[in-house]
């Protein structure tokens, strides 16, 4: 449990980095061109508007959408068969105290995924499974950072959504792929 926090702080540290790098990039990025365009001698009016009307481009996703492609993946399913294999074992032994933590040990993992739903608890049990991937989905898209979503936008931020490629990171369980198919296509 103790690793578990070490983790979560560390990534909590990390992205307070990046989010307040954002910011700092937000506020200063255009003054910073405008310096470097002084700084080469372009004295054209034209270059200038560009960099002043340049656009940040964001990379938002879908909350619900990632939960729900997380919850369903095979990554998902790996993670609760060993939960399921331990209590297995624990009964076959007659553990009933490894029985009561491994029982107690699922419904915190089913609140705190409910809690993810409502926004009330951070998805950094997802974001560790893709945490490395995450320049390639942002240069994939062609985004300069991704966010959930932010407090204010103004309008030279271009926002596209990410949403679909963080949740073809996690490939469906065969479980859940077999429900897929049955499914009915739904009428337009």
């Amino acid at each position: 449990m103790k690793n578990q926090a070490q983790k979560t702080n560390k990534f909590y540290s990390l992205f307070t980095v990046i989010l307040m790098t954002g910011i700092f990039a937000l506020s200063s990025g255009v003054a910073v061109q405008a310096d470097d365009v002084k700084s080469n001698d372009l004295k054209t009016a034209e270059t200038k508007t560009e960099l002043a009307t340049a656009k940040l481009k964001v990379g938002m996703f879908n909350r619900v959408k990632l939960l729900q492609a997380f919850y369903s993946s095979e990554v998902w399913a790996k993670h609760m068969q060993k939960i399921f294999d331990e209590y297995t074992a624990a009964e076959k032994l007659n553990d009933r105290k490894k029985m009561v933590e491994m029982r107690a040990r699922t419904r915190a993992l089913e609140d705190f995924s409910k809690k993810q739903l409502k926004g009330g608890a951070p998805l950094t049990n997802i974001f560790e499974y893709i945490w490395t991937q995450f320049p390639a989905i942002a240069k994939e898209a062609g985004v300069d950072m991704i966010l959930e979503k932010p407090l204010y936008r103004s309008k030279n931020i271009e926002v596209v959504d990410v949403t679909q490629l963080l949740c073809d990171k996690f490939p469906l369980a065969e479980k859940n792929k077999k429900s897929e198919k049955k499914k009915p296509a739904k009428k337009k």
